[in-house]
């Protein structure tokens, strides 16, 4: 089965679809109740659109997929055609409300609820506003010491997990470290709900003596992720013009950009509901002034421009600057948190000695990072890297800066990732490889984008890591 992200508008939006013989149905009936919601007498039925987010297709974070119907008062039902290779799939998800002044923006209160889906099996799940999903357990295996609150300077502050070989404590050696991003995802499923495994992983190598001891470092994210992981900002602003229709309203129509993207507006009594190029379904907006609306799942405002005759001509479209902190994250990384690892913890400072990686946008600011100091990074773990980021600077970036022969690299994208994340990352090795760097690619058929996905390729990051 192979999965495609299609980019629209320079890849801020994305459509995520399943094309292939070998993919796999399985739709689940959930009932999403919303009376203790409308008790509470912020949830309006009127006017706000209930559905789910998660983290399996069509399921996503980034948009809402709305309920239809409404079976009886606060009872909602929704169908969801869930596609996935293999058998099964783990599916994380939360009710998400769309609509205006919502208490914390509409999202489910609590950690992510969690669903294994299963291929050809009926699954029908009853799901209340005021459900809270079961505490995790801890799962940290051998030795993790956790800071809270490192002082980031600058940046917000942020736990650091520690993991600690066995024998540390027996010993006088000197340790190898990973450094790795979204730290709080790395050795703990109670943290978010999800683990890399990492530690397990690394119990049963060393234990196995199949790698020498290593340190590892999680450098927990915070709400400027986004920020933070990005080398570059981007100013997104896009103009729209008004197709020729035969809608007599001032608002309603087609609107297009010059390179073929187009919204629609429609206006349903006071609210105005658009659908966003690349998808197609219809989403509320926010009212914010004189022909001005806000739509929060995107976060792009719309500006209508109005002729003489009191009728849209098109339509401004922005959203609010986002990334470009990484510059200021790697001067964290390499100023504060690795001074602080060496000083408090028996490391081998050197650069040979020393790895850093991450995935996603975590995957981009590694390889971002790791490439401007070889001279304190000699091993990078880059997986599912976000290489569309800023019309793919990161390729012509890349194609400029001087080659070493002494930095390793490991670059990985699971295969359901989407055709053109797939493409990219193979570029990327492609471009890495003919430039004269030494990096290993690996692709696995089946991988998703997600920490599922990642825990799978725990021990190759770890022996990749070791072997250097």
């Amino acid at each position: 089965m192979k999965t495609h992200y299609l980019p629209i508008i320079s890849g801020l939006f994305i459509i995520l679809f399943f094309t292939s013989c070998n993919k796999q149905t399985n739709t689940i009936s959930f009932q999403l109740d919303m009376t203790k919601a409308i008790e509470e007498g912020w949830f309006n039925p009127d006017d706000d659109v209930v559905g789910l987010r998660g983290d399996v297709h069509p399921l996503s974070w980034s948009e809402t997929y709305p309920a239809g119907i409404m079976l009886q008062d606060g009872i909602y039902t929704l169908n969801v055609p869930f596609e996935f290779a293999g058998d099964s799939a783990e599916l994380n998800y939360k009710i998400k409300v769309e609509g205006a002044g919502n208490p914390d923006e509409g999202w489910q209160q609590g950690r992510n609820h969690r669903l294994v889906v299963y291929r050809n099996k009926k699954q029908t799940l009853n799901l209340a506003w005021n459900d809270k999903a079961p505490e995790p357990i801890s799962t940290i295996s051998g030795h993790v010491d956790i800071i809270r609150k490192f002082d980031s300077g600058e940046l917000a502050n942020r736990d650091i997990y520690v993991y600690l070989p066995p024998g540390y404590y027996e010993s006088a050696q000197r340790y190898k470290v990973l450094y790795m991003h979204d730290g709080q995802n790395i050795f703990d499923e109670a943290s978010i709900g999800q683990e890399w495994g990492l530690d397990e992983a690394a119990e049963t190598l060393i234990q196995s003596k199949k790698i020498e001891p290593l340190i590892i470092v999680g450098i927990a994210n915070t709400a400027d992720r986004i920020d933070e992981y990005t080398p570059s900002q981007i100013n997104w602003k896009y103009s729209f013009t008004r197709e020729e229709n035969n809608s007599s309203h001032a608002l309603n129509g087609t609107y297009i950009t010059e390179t073929g993207e187009r919204l629609k507006i429609k206006t349903d009594g006071d609210t105005l509901k658009v659908i966003l190029p690349g998808y197609d379904n219809w989403q509320y907006t926010e009212k914010k002034g004189v022909n001005t609306y806000y739509q929060p799942t995107a976060g792009i405002t719309f500006v209508f421009e109005i002729n003489n005759e009191g009728r849209a001509k098109g339509i401004k479209a922005s959203k609010a600057p986002m990334g470009g902190k990484g510059l200021q994250y790697e001067n964290f990384i390499i100023g504060q948190v690795k001074p602080f690892i060496d000083s408090t913890y028996r490391t081998n400072p050197s650069p040979e000695y020393t790895a850093i990686g991450g995935s996603s946008l975590g995957g981009l600011i590694s390889l971002y990072t790791g490439l401007r100091h070889p001279r304190v990074f000699n091993q990078l773990v880059v997986l599912s890297p976000s290489l569309w980021w800023d019309k793919a600077m990161i390729f012509d970036w890349v194609d400029t800066i001087k080659t070493n022969d002494y930095q390793k690299i490991w670059l990985y994208m699971g295969g359901q990732e989407g055709e053109e994340a797939v493409n990219n990352a193979r570029k990327m090795y492609s471009m890495l490889k003919t430039n004269g760097w030494s990096v290993i690619y690996e692709e696995a058929d089946l991988g998703q984008h997600n920490e599922t996905a990642w825990k799978q390729q725990a021990n190759n990051i770890l022996l990749f890591v070791a072997a250097q």
